[in-house]
């Protein structure tokens, strides 16, 4: 593979200017189109909801990548 897409970063913190809805957009976004998956969260921070929603759009790219 010579290119991958890089979507930038998603964010589940609440510090960030961008609504619960906008936040989960961003997230799906990224695991259904990008080529890697990055976050500047900490992780250690979020709650059982945040983790939830992560691991879902985690799971969304897994199965992308494999299917590959």
């Amino acid at each position: 593979m010579v290119f991958r897409n890089d979507p930038d970063v998603f964010f589940l913190r609440s510090d960030v200017k961008l609504t619960d809805a906008q936040r989960i957009k961003l997230l799906n976004s990224d695991a259904a189109l990008g080529g890697m998956f990055l976050t500047s969260d900490n992780v250690a921070q979020w709650g059982d909801a945040q983790r939830a929603t992560f691991e879902r759009a985690f799971m969304l790219f897994v199965r992308k990548e494999c299917a590959k």
